[in-house]
């Protein structure tokens, strides 16, 4: 069977964030809040602020207990995480034609599914059917996406970015990483990109950043 408990929490607390109005952008689309608008800034961008467009994606990671104040603030790995929530639970559906991603406050609209419409074929794990354990696991393109946000700090960008297929050539991919998350990864580019790591295993060195 599948265990969708993950989904209902998820669903539950975003349905409060909105409905609280304390996160700029995050506000419901349509009258029947069955739509949701979420803001997606990138970090890139010369007026990110983190304190107010990562503010959502920093409570998610409070409140999953993957984040408390004093730790080293990541909004890339905060996003992606509530992101690959988003994309993995049956809850939710990206309305990709109301989205808008090109503005000067970008945002994304997703759908609360209606349970009725929601299928979990019995013995087969559903994309949106996944456990507490593995709700972080994230497919390439959020793994794409966390590099690009990451690379954009000042820290990492001194450090040397890696790409998304060197990503896939290291000992253990972020496919396989329950977290999903680079922190521990990002500190360790440098001892991989200086090339020790590629030496051990015989190879050439990794690939340019």
């Amino acid at each position: 069977m599948c265990d969708r408990n993950g989904g209902r929490r998820l669903r539950q607390w975003l349905i409060e964030q909105i409905d609280s109005t304390m996160y700029p952008g995050l506000i419901w689309e349509n009258d029947e809040k069955t739509m949701f608008r979420i803001p997606w800034k990138h970090a890139g961008k010369q007026d990110y602020n983190q304190e107010v467009d990562a503010s959502i994606f920093k409570a998610w990671a409070v409140f999953k207990g993957k984040f408390k104040e004093g730790d080293k603030a990541e909004p890339a790995t905060w996003k992606t995480r509530l992101r690959c929530a988003l994309n993995k639970s049956p809850d939710f559906e990206e309305v990709t034609d109301r989205s808008q991603l090109d503005i000067s406050e970008p945002y994304k609209v997703y759908r609360i599914v209606p349970e009725e419409e929601q299928k979990c074929k019995l013995g087969v794990a559903a994309p949106g059917c996944v456990s507490e354990a593995v709700e972080m696991e994230c497919g390439r393109s959020e793994i794409d996406e966390l590099i690009k946000e990451s690379c954009s700090s000042s820290t990492t960008a001194r450090a040397g970015c890696p790409t998304a297929e060197w990503c896939y050539a290291s000992e253990r991919s972020f496919r396989t990483r329950p977290h999903c998350a680079p922190s521990s990864s990002l500190s360790r580019w440098s001892s991989y990109t200086s090339g020790s790591w590629w030496k051990k295993r015989g190879r050439a060195a990794a690939p340019d950043p």
